[in-house]
């Protein structure tokens, strides 16, 4: 899928016909090679994390939301929210106990997102099975 991510989003930056051309081909002859890809442009992180952009790394890697829903209020409010105050030089006070609070619930989000990686791992879920 992200391979096809990749030739479709060459199309859509590049009027030029030669790419309209190779997003055929890969469409015709390329959905069961391995793909390319640059980590760094792999998935769009958008610079900050939103239950939204989360979600969406969600589905660019082939996971259930669903796990994680009920911790888009806790991304949003209390990261990005926080998060973008602090980065616009407002202060926040924060008690210890609601910021240790808060570490717990982050890390886990971290340690489940991090299961949920290895069983995909052992289990190959990550391969996909040319359609016959």
């Amino acid at each position: 899928m992200l391979g096809f991510k990749k030739a479709l989003h060459d199309v859509q930056q590049s009027k030029q016909s030669h790419f309209n051309a190779t997003l055929i081909d890969f469409l015709r002859d390329g959905l069961g090679e391995k793909s390319k890809l640059k980590i760094d442009t792999a998935i769009n992180t958008e610079s900050n994390l939103s239950a939204s952009v989360f979600e969406n790394i969600l589905h660019a890697v082939g996971f259930e939301t669903t796990p994680y829903e009920a911790k888009a209020h806790l991304i949003d409010e209390s990261l990005l929210k926080r998060r973008n105050t602090i980065a616009h030089g407002e202060y926040i006070d924060v008690a210890k106990d609601d910021w240790a609070k808060l570490a717990d619930e982050v890390l886990q989000m971290l340690r489940q997102f991090k299961t949920d990686i290895e069983n995909a791992m052992a289990l190959s879920a990550f391969k996909r099975t040319a359609a016959a």
